[in-house]
């Protein structure tokens, strides 16, 4: 997330590290790239990183990532976030911030 801020959103880095000083940052954070217009640069990103964490994971761990192209989910716009995306993120597979 930081690493997002620090490459699109610069100037606003203060900022969001006193926003993840308090509870409910994450609804806070999206409030600002959604005021910001980045909210959907946010998503896609975030699917991006988490996806080559999976995979890094899985390589260090010596196991085949599969994938079924048939499997297409849109993520982001309705605020859905899908149950594999949220269990999958780099923090809960034991990879540490990302």
């Amino acid at each position: 997330m930081l690493k997002f801020v620090g490459e699109f959103l610069p100037e606003t880095f203060g900022k969001v590290e006193e926003i993840f000083s308090r509870s409910g940052a994450y609804a806070r954070f999206k409030d600002l790239l959604e005021h910001r217009g980045m909210l959907e640069q946010w998503y896609e990103y975030e699917v991006k990183t988490c996806e080559q964490a999976l995979r890094e994971w899985c390589e260090g761990n010596a196991l085949r990532l599969i994938t079924n192209p048939r499997i297409i989910i849109k993520i982001g716009g309705g605020g859905y976030t899908p149950s594999w995306n949220r269990t999958l993120k780099p923090r809960n597979a034991g990879l540490g911030r990302y």
